[in-house]
């Protein structure tokens, strides 16, 4: 099923809301996939209907060659196949290995980690097979990042949203390298102050020991320059080292 050639979704209030087609996450035939802001309320649900009509313009990502950007932050795929991500707002860039690359670390220990701190093991060589461009439209933006080790594939899904100054990142794990613990990497050009983890009701504020800690949902990384935030709902410990 596939709208009007001229279709304008119009949301609860009266009003256009942006939209893009997407590819399906199945493959049906005759089968459409959009994708488009919607304000729903707690325990509610919201009506959005199409009506045939021509869009209004909408300004929404930009692309280039080999970029996307929004006016929060701007990903770019090099020649030699890095990933680049520039925070405009304070004008910070991480690239390559420093930016969300899967770390690899021998581990001896326990299944449950008995009398272990922190994870200081021999680093396991990890390398980049694939990176491009999955998706593009107005709205969203999608890079698959495919990384392997000895016998393990390590996929990032990495999508930039047009209004929103993060990025999401979902990520497919087919792991098999044994006695070994696999983390997420992120290295920063400048010094780390303190470390803030979501807990029960509040946050807990530690130095950056280089011990392995537990968190919750969100944690906040206090640099010199700038705040960091990352929001996980599968991830549920951290270690930050100042070095």
């Amino acid at each position: 099923w596939r709208p009007y050639e001229n279709a304008v979704l119009i949301g609860p209030d009266g009003k256009e809301v942006p939209f893009s087609y997407v590819r399906p996450a199945s493959l049906v035939r005759n089968m459409t996939r959009i994708l488009f802001r919607a304000d729903v309320p707690p325990f509610g649900y919201s009506l959005y209907r199409f009506r045939e009509g021509k869009r209004e313009s909408f300004e929404g990502l930009r692309y280039g060659d080999n970029w996307v950007e929004n006016d929060f932050l701007r990903i770019s795929l090099e020649g030699d196949g890095e990933l680049r991500v520039h925070f405009k707002s304070g004008d910070i860039e991480l690239r390559g290995e420093d930016f969300q690359f899967p770390l690899i670390l021998s581990d001896g220990s326990d299944t449950w980690g008995h009398d272990v701190y922190s994870f200081r093991g021999e680093k396991k060589p990890v390398r980049v097979r694939r990176i491009a461009f999955v998706e593009k439209s107005e709205l969203r933006a999608t890079i698959l990042r495919e990384s392997i080790s000895e016998s393990s594939t390590i996929k990032e899904f990495m999508s930039i949203y047009f209004d929103e100054p993060y990025l999401r990142t979902r990520f497919l794990v087919d792991y098999h390298d044994r006695l070994t613990v696999l983390k997420l990497s992120y290295r920063f050009p400048f010094r780390l102050k303190k470390i803030h983890a979501e807990m029960p009701y509040g946050f807990s504020t530690r130095q950056p020991d280089g011990l392995e800690s537990p968190m919750g949902r969100l944690l906040l990384v206090e640099t010199e320059r700038s705040w960091f935030g990352f929001a996980s709902d599968a991830i549920h410990a951290y270690d930050a080292a100042d070095n």
